[in-house]
């Protein structure tokens, strides 16, 4: 099994971090985004025929100091990666002592995949970190 692991400290607050990288953000998706079951879809280009990747959200919990979600990829046979059980597990954790930083987590494991996924944890690390920029109110936005 292969994968990925970001652990990040995230200078901004936890609230406004999660919403920024929350599972509907800034996407289309078929569903309402807090409900297990909504799939959204990121195209990877423009046009129609841009590559995509669908993404089901199977997991979700959002309490006031951890908030997370859980998704997979479903269209396994037509994404660009043609990646093969992907699961994602992403958490953001408050932090006690500061109210304006936080931990990110965001971890994916998958059986199968061609070359082109080594591109996959840096696309997400850059999504991470433009997450904290729009919540820091430094994103130039």
């Amino acid at each position: 099994m292969s994968g990925y692991t970001h652990q990040i400290v995230i200078n901004a607050p936890a609230a406004k971090f999660f919403e920024t990288i929350d599972f509907g953000t800034g996407r289309s998706i078929d569903g309402p985004a807090t409900a297990v079951g909504t799939s959204r879809t990121i195209p990877l280009g423009k046009g129609a025929n841009a590559p995509k990747i669908v993404e089901m959200q199977v997991a979700r919990e959002v309490t006031p100091t951890r908030m997370s979600y859980a998704y997979i990829i479903t269209n396994e046979d037509s994404n660009p990666f043609m990646v093969k059980r992907y699961r994602a597990d992403v958490i953001v954790y408050s932090d006690s002592t500061d109210l304006d930083r936080c931990f990110c987590t965001w971890i994916a494991h998958w059986d199968a995949a061609n070359e082109s996924i080594a591109a996959l944890p840096d696309l997400i690390l850059q999504g991470i970190k433009q997450g904290e920029k729009v919540a820091s109110g430094k994103s130039g936005l």
